[in-house]
């Protein structure tokens, strides 16, 4: 059955036996999430005002055009209120589901140099250790009701889009985020068990939840909404399943997520991991991580 889902057509495959075992070997790696945070997935705080994020973000929108300050400011720069404002054209959603504002946020200059204030300023704090964080960080906004994007929802792993077994994903909001404007995120135990009784085979899992209505609705049970606030994070191993959500509330949610791996873990590999996206960016410093770590 021919499919337009991005996950089914482009989740990760091994080019043989041996790759496969190597991939094995990776996964079977404990993760430091757990480590870290005491389980596989977790939530931390920050300091809203230790962090110029949110206000340069804001001030960016402005700068290039992408909404103008006046409109910002009848809905009270409410971040959650960005659907009432942005041309219903930049709502719109792409196949491998990126909205064209979120195109546009892609050459964000201000933002990505105060994300790496906030890698340095709040996330070394988090995890403590010499780390390597995501060049370019991933912004999403997820407008009410959106155009051109599925009701049924993308379940996946990041394992299936070729990152690291070793990754830490950090997933905050710069907006409340709750109901299905959030993302949807299933257990660790039940996320491992889904993979393995799939082998790894990643398109037919993708392939399966798509056009299986009974594996949907079992994944889809398994799966709680992430409730946060503005200086709350999500944490969690790269092997749980999760999904952005048709969104049917009345709030847009505008949120980051970044992924970090430890300086130690970077050099443990046992196989070259490469994204599965356009740019097939591989998983190693100066690509689609820092060249740097930070110390």
């Amino acid at each position: 059955m021919q499919s337009d889902n991005y996950h089914v057509n482009n989740a990760l495959q091994f080019t043989n036996n041996a790759d496969f075992k190597n991939f094995l070997a990776d996964v079977a790696l404990a993760n430091d999430v757990p480590k870290l945070f005491g389980s596989h997935h977790n939530y931390c705080k920050f300091d809203i005002h230790s962090s110029n994020l949110k206000k340069v973000f804001i001030e960016e929108l402005i700068e290039t055009g992408c909404i103008d300050d006046k409109n910002l400011s009848k809905i009270g720069y409410n971040l959650n209120l960005l659907h009432e404002i942005v041309p219903q054209a930049d709502q719109e959603f792409s196949p491998d589901g990126k909205n064209n504002l979120m195109l546009k946020l892609f050459n964000f200059s201000k933002t990505r140099n105060e994300y790496y204030n906030f890698v340095r300023n709040i996330i070394k704090p988090i995890i403590g250790g010499e780390f390597y964080y995501q060049l370019q960080p991933t912004i999403r906004v997820n407008f009410p009701f959106p155009k051109n994007y599925s009701q049924i929802v993308n379940y996946h792993t990041d394992l299936m889009l070729g990152h690291l077994p070793y990754i830490m994903n950090f997933w905050w909001p710069l907006t409340d985020v709750f109901g299905n404007n959030s993302m949807a995120m299933a257990g660790y135990d039940f996320s491992k068990a889904f993979l393995e009784q799939y082998n790894w085979d990643f398109r037919k899992l993708a392939s399966d939840i798509e056009f299986k209505p009974e594996i949907y609705e079992m994944v889809h049970n398994e799966c709680f909404d992430l409730k946060l606030q503005y200086g709350e994070i999500f944490v969690f191993d790269p092997l749980c399943i999760h999904a952005t959500q048709y969104n049917k509330t009345n709030a847009t949610r505008v949120s980051f997520d970044c992924r970090f791996v430890l300086k130690n873990r970077m050099h443990s590999v046992h196989r070259d991991y490469v994204g599965v996206g356009t740019l097939k960016m591989p998983m190693k410093p100066g690509h689609y991580f820092a060249e740097n770590p930070i110390v």
